[in-house]
């Protein structure tokens, strides 16, 4: 007997994931590789289940730092350094919440500076 099962997705299938770039000079709100957007709109408008590549660089300062919260707190968001460049990216805040994460999203190689004190 043949058969074909239906739901069953094949080992070797992959899941594509949006992923969303943030650059230091980033602007507009296509997120993309070609054309980053800003922090806090990479972060802010990402939906479920995506990445956030942020570029190596600086964010803001210590003397204009960014007052709005990085709400990453979609399930499953995931918001990482450049692994390349001139090093983990540097984000001055000065928002009561730097950085909010949900229970199953990441941040990795990222530097927060909250005021004065570092906090990742």
């Amino acid at each position: 007997m043949c058969g074909f099962l239906t739901g069953v997705v094949p080992a070797h299938a992959t899941t594509t994931i949006l992923v969303r770039y943030a650059a230091p000079k980033g602007s507009g709100t296509s997120c993309t590789r070609p054309a980053p957007c800003d922090l806090a709109t990479a972060i802010n408008s990402t939906p479920s289940a995506a990445l956030v590549e942020v570029a190596s660089g600086t964010y803001y300062s210590s003397a204009q730092p960014l007052t709005t919260t990085l709400n990453g707190y979609a399930n499953q968001v995931s918001i990482e350094g450049a692994r390349s460049g001139s090093g983990a990216p540097v984000i001055y805040t000065n928002a009561s919440t730097g950085l909010v994460l949900g229970s199953s999203s990441s941040a990795k190689n990222l530097r927060v500076v909250a005021g004065s004190s570092s906090v990742i």
